[in-house]
């Protein structure tokens, strides 16, 4: 065959990878070929086959992946877009525009679901502009017969307000819910919803309960509905297991702050039991003392969520025995590392200053609090933020009483 769509390519390549800042090999791996795409790999014996394959590399579907990849701030998106262009221009035999079939709301989907990756890996600074773009252009337009739409509106708008949670902004988390509760209701309510669908708003459910909690202005049982509903749908489909854990494990602090604020009554004992069976069901789900790989930051998360309970709960001694067997695990500093991006670390040092407080070694809980505030990469935490500065003066002060408050909000 004619080889005289190489050089079209390689010119794509090359201005891409100039002005994109990247190289040419990251370039060809992010379209999943693992040497350079050179003049003379693409006209060597392999021509025709490598051919075939950059046709199939550069469908329109594959630009979200190319861009997560390359981690692509938003900015530059209409570079990749262009590149996509040439390309396809230079292959000559696929002539499907890789562009024009999908139009402004498509192009919004690949937005939004880019976002969705890149704050999963804890890339936040590069998420939230896709994130943010995706949700003005998906909101502003009629969503309810496109299910792709109404999925991609479900997960960005899931992803912000977790994201406001952590940060502290509350207003655009409380129009997102106001908006998305009613979808939410429809894709429940429904018997064409697929299970996609359905995950997607329990997801969601469960994100817009966490920023409630993150604010604090909440009832607990108003909160614990949220994991509630959310559990509910989640459990309709099976399929999102993460998402589920999810769901039992944020019910936990709520239900038994509220069972605290009962004290003395007869349905405190009830509420706490309840507590401690979220956390049981969530582990249960994670896989139980051998989490799989692939659920095992699901599973540390629950069970840092249930140290801090039994902290708060007065169980120091408890909350000590999970701490020391939780850490001690041989792939837990391994996964911490891996995840430092993500919220993990963070929640990691917070239970760690609890641990301490637990112990009643208000030093070492004071000087882990300065720590935590001293890092640049908790900044973003505002929540947190708070958290450890409030813990940093109870710990100075020697409360442990106020510290077990502290540590349930």
């Amino acid at each position: 065959m004619s080889t005289d769509w190489v050089f079209g390519l390689v010119d794509a390549i090359e201005e891409f990878a100039h002005r994109s800042g990247h190289s040419k090999l990251a370039v060809a791996r992010a379209l999943g070929f693992t040497r350079h795409l050179s003049p003379s790999t693409l006209t060597g014996r392999d021509s025709e086959v490598l051919y075939y394959r950059l046709c199939g590399a550069f469908a329109a579907r594959h630009i979200p992946t190319v861009a997560i990849s390359l981690g692509l701030e938003i900015g530059s998106y209409v570079l990749l877009e262009n590149f996509f262009k040439k390309a396809v221009m230079a292959l000559q035999g696929w002539e499907i525009d890789p562009l024009a079939a999908r139009g402004a709301p498509r192009e919004a989907v690949d937005w939004g679901m880019a976002g969705v990756d890149l704050y999963d890996q804890g890339l936040w600074e590069t998420a939230v502009p896709y994130l943010e773009k995706a949700w003005t252009a998906l909101h502003a337009q009629p969503h309810a017969d496109d299910p792709i739409r109404t999925h991609a509106l479900l997960r960005v708008g899931s992803q912000l307000v977790a994201y406001d949670g952590h940060c502290g902004q509350t207003s655009r988390t409380q129009r997102i819910i106001s908006e998305l509760s009613g979808v939410c209701r429809s894709v429940a309510s429904s018997r064409s919803s697929s299970a996609l669908l359905i995950d997607a708003a329990g997801l969601f459910l469960t994100g817009a309960g966490i920023a409630y909690r993150l604010f604090g202005a909440f009832p607990p049982l108003e909160l614990v509905a949220y994991g509630r509903e959310a559990e509910e749908l989640l459990a309709r489909t099976g399929s999102h297991i993460p998402g589920r854990i999810g769901a039992l494990r944020d019910q936990a602090k709520p239900l038994l702050r509220f069972a605290i604020e009962q004290a003395g009554r007869r349905e405190a004992q009830a509420y706490a039991q309840q507590a401690w069976e979220a956390l049981e069901g969530a582990e249960f789900h994670a896989g139980g003392q051998d989490p799989p790989e692939e659920l095992r930051e699901h599973w540390l998360l629950t069970r840092l969520t249930e140290i801090e309970c039994r902290f708060g709960a007065g169980q120091s001694d408890h909350a000590q025995r999970l701490w020391n067997e939780t850490i001690g695990r041989g792939w837990t500093q391994s996964l911490i590392h891996a995840r430092s991006r993500t919220p993990l670390a963070s929640k990691v040092a917070i239970t760690r200053i609890a641990v301490a407080a637990a112990g009643k070694r208000f030093d070492e809980a004071g000087e882990l609090a300065g720590a935590f505030l001293s890092a640049r990469e908790n900044a973003r935490f505002r929540n947190r933020m708070a958290r450890a500065a409030e813990m940093l003066r109870l710990s100075g002060c020697g409360d442990s009483a106020a510290l077990e408050a502290r540590v349930l909000k």
